[in-house]
């Protein structure tokens, strides 16, 4: 019997080659936690939406007045009646201040104000959606650096073992007991099983390094701890399906685009409306009209002006904008069919995988029984090496494949909660409502329906919350 077993469990290759947990352990829940915090496409995304806010408070202040200040100081020359067609030269002097309100210009300010209030709720949903991505992708590199280590700790058994197979047969060869063609055999499957070695660390240290990447810091291996699933799927893929066309944060960006372009194309009507506005004027001069004096003048009234004729841009606007409806239409409907895709492939991936771990566990037991009885029986000179290095590579396919199944099905769990849109709540629970906040959604369960709450949802921060303004 050798004295390294094969099929030592991946904790004790752990110990092996010193890749054990250490104090300052990262789990997968921690780790997304510190990404969706500093990872630069979800701040981007939150500056976006930012900005789409001001856009709002730039609409909304046209429902205020404005009030213009100016002053002019000059020469003036003047022939005129008043100065009975003489000419004449004066230093003049004039300012004014004027305040003006618009009481109508065709509903425009309100179709705008609801244009760029489905750009908020688009722009938060944007930043949802590329929060999800990020945790998508960071779980995926989480799970991928869990899996080649345990594929290292498979290749680093298997390279012991050949190591004392090697050893043995050396001894047996040196002695006369055994053939060299034996002997090299022995040499083969080593260094076969140490050029795996190589290669599983290869993988080991690229997968590291692509964690790295979205996480953003160097992390060690020794740091990561074993993921697992906690979270809750639909009964059906139909219910997964349905889920995803409500809750999907890409479906709700499509959607409020559809009402953005729907708003747009109202405001564009504003145009064969008059526009009306009233205005207060005060003004003071002084030696103006080639006259030497003061005047003082106050003027207050109605200004209402209307376009007769443009050369058919108002129609033109209109068109395109419905022309944007469609494509934002359309935009949703190839969504919700990349989501389906998604969703459909892997909850498939999920069904086949762990109807394939159950036969590859067995494959697994009975492969080890019979590495352990081949070595047996080699000792009692019953198998030949041959047969012995083959049930070796056997037991080295079965955990290989166990480890590759088994994370494979981890991923298509989170898979399926990607395409429902609720990637990052169920892993990171109430710590999610931290990243919603930033765009107004804390505490909803994200839906179509959230619109109906526009005030809550869009002017709730503009009291108590300033610092969420950028600033230089």
């Amino acid at each position: 019997m050798f004295n390294n077993q094969f099929h030592l469990s991946c904790v004790k290759a752990m110990l092996l080659i010193g890749i054990v947990t250490s104090a300052n352990a990262l789990t997968l829940e921690e780790g997304l936690d510190e990404v969706l915090s500093t990872h630069p496409i979800v701040l981007e995304r939150l500056h976006n939406y930012r900005a789409t806010l001001e856009d709002l408070r730039t609409t909304e202040s046209q429902y205020l007045p404005t009030l213009d200040y100016s002053t002019t100081l000059g020469r003036e020359k003047t022939k005129s009646p008043s100065t009975n067609n003489a000419s004449t030269s004066l230093n003049t002097y004039e300012q004014s201040l004027i305040l003006s309100q618009n009481l109508f210009n065709g509903f425009g300010t309100k179709y705008e104000a609801d244009y760029n209030k489905a750009r908020i709720l688009a722009a938060a949903n944007h930043y949802v959606e590329n929060v999800n991505d990020v945790a998508y992708n960071f779980v995926n590199m989480y799970i991928n650096v869990i899996k080649n280590r345990d594929l290292l700790c498979i290749a680093k058994s298997n390279v012991q073992f050949n190591e004392d197979i090697y050893v043995k047969v050396t001894k047996l060869y040196d002695a006369g007991i055994t053939t060299r063609s034996e002997s090299e055999k022995a040499d083969t499957s080593l260094s076969l099983a140490k050029s795996n070695y190589v290669v599983a660390q290869n993988n080991l240290d690229d997968s590291l390094f692509n964690l790295e990447r979205v996480l953003g810091r160097s992390v060690s291996v020794k740091e990561l701890e074993n993921a697992s699933f906690s979270g809750e799927l639909p009964s059906t893929m139909e219910g997964m399906k349905a889920f995803a066309k409500t809750h999907n944060p890409s479906i709700l960006v499509t959607e409020y685009n559809i009402k953005s372009a729907k708003s747009q194309k109202e405001a564009a009507y504003k145009n064969y409306y008059p526009k009306i506005d009233a205005f207060v004027r005060q003004s003071w001069a002084s030696d103006v009209g080639g006259l030497r004096g003061d005047d003082d003048r106050f003027k207050m009234g109605l200004t209402l002006t209307y376009n007769l004729y443009r050369g058919g841009a108002d129609e033109s606007q209109i068109q395109k904008n419905m022309s944007k409806i469609h494509q934002e239409t359309q935009t949703k409907f190839e969504t919700v069919r990349k989501l389906d895709e998604q969703g459909e492939l892997s909850w498939t991936a999920k069904r086949y995988l762990t109807e394939q771990i159950e036969h590859l566990k067995r494959y697994e037991a009975t492969s080890a029984k019979t590495l352990e009885l081949y070595q047996k029986e080699y000792d009692l000179g019953r198998r030949t090496l041959l047969d012995l290095i083959v049930a070796q590579n056997d037991s080295v396919a079965a955990q290989s494949q166990i480890v590759r199944a088994e994370n494979d099905l981890l991923f298509a769990h989170y898979r399926i909660l990607d395409a429902m849109g609720s990637m990052v709540q169920n892993v990171l629970g109430s710590k999610a409502d931290i990243a919603l906040k930033h765009v107004g959604l804390e505490g909803l369960n994200n839906r179509l329906d959230n619109d109906q709450n526009m005030e809550n949802l869009i002017f709730a921060d503009r009291k108590n919350e300033p610092h969420q303004r950028d600033v230089e």
